[in-house]
């Protein structure tokens, strides 16, 4: 008694129950995706289930783990001072200006792997068992889940704060909704879908628009808590970086077209098994998307960018220094 577990307890079981629904909708996917390469095998189209599912979500959940998670990580400590303090505006602040500069770095990344999933899957997984045809299968699937990354990531950072008032219950209930929308999308439809690629490619369509729903209301919820979130400037300045990423993605597309036409003599007909063009390709695509958004970024006068450089500088000379 007297040590704050009761409350502790109390926390913990809405966490729980958060992850046991999204075991639960786990559960339903995993079935799904096992009777989409059933499907495609009675079809007879190329082979596509729960595997290529987990490649392509593993591929999706990276750089919000290498991004995200290490930004978020570094602010939750103290985030939540500030919200034991009863600093609600502040932390509607740090929250915001966590929003913005995860977001500056997600974007690119997004815009990339939405224009070059195919050739990072068959660079990754074309190899061994898998066909080419499968892996190019399996990188549409991956671009396909770039439309839930900007959600996806934004809705993790919400999260934390909403943790660092202590509040475990409405994430919960919130998980439940969007939850609730992925396999209302999903379940009716999925068999209107052709085996394998469609079938797997719509269930990755719905799970990124599942989190557009769960951001909106995690979004509005929390803004309502903590007397707002600068949802103005915050909207404003995550636009400006998305329009970036649009033009980058537009840069990316035409660089791409013209380097099928100067490797593979056409911009439809590409030869896939030829790993090391794919990787040159690859390469000079990546290239032309960083280059093309932090130009965009830099024209937008996006802010972000110089916190961005800063933040970096910072990693840097700690590396260096260690």
């Amino acid at each position: 008694r007297g040590h704050g577990l009761g409350k502790a307890g109390k926390l913990a079981v809405w966490t729980i129950g958060l992850v046991l629904v999204n075991q639960l909708t786990y559960i339903v996917i995993t079935r799904l995706a096992t009777q989409a390469n059933v499907n495609a095998a009675a079809q007879e189209v190329v082979a596509a289930g729960l595997t290529t599912y987990q490649k392509a979500h593993l591929v999706f959940m990276l750089p919000h783990s290498v991004i995200t998670v290490s930004i978020v990580t570094a602010l939750l400590p103290a985030l939540s001072r500030v919200a034991h303090a009863g600093k609600l505006s502040q932390v509607g602040r740090d929250i915001s200006g966590a929003l913005r500069l995860v977001s500056f770095f997600i974007i690119p990344v997004t815009a990339i792997l939405f224009v070059v999933g195919i050739s990072v899957a068959v660079l990754l997984f074309g190899f061994g068992a898998a066909t080419t045809q499968q892996a190019e299968l399996m990188g549409q699937v991956i671009s396909i889940f770039m439309l839930g990354m900007i959600p996806f990531t934004l809705f993790y950072v919400l999260l934390r704060g909403y943790y660092s008032l202590e509040d475990t219950k409405t994430p919960f209930f919130i998980t439940v909704i969007f939850s609730l929308v992925l396999l209302v999308l999903l379940v009716p439809l999925f068999n209107n879908f052709t085996g394998g690629g469609a079938q797997i490619s719509f269930m990755a369509a719905c799970y990124s628009g599942s989190y557009w729903v769960g951001l909106l209301i995690a979004w509005i919820v929390l803004a309502r808590k903590l007397g707002g979130l600068q949802s103005g400037t915050t909207i404003a300045s995550i636009t400006r970086m998305g329009v970036a990423g649009l033009f980058s993605v537009f840069a990316m597309l035409l660089a791409q077209t013209q380097l099928n036409n100067a490797i593979f003599g056409s911009s439809e007909s590409v030869d896939l098994t030829d790993k090391m063009s794919v990787l040159i390709r690859l390469s000079v695509v990546v290239c032309v998307g960083i280059i093309s958004y932090l130009v965009t970024a830099w024209i937008f006068r996006v802010p972000e960018i110089t916190l961005a450089y800063r933040v970096i500088r910072e990693k840097l000379g700690s590396k260096v220094k260690s």
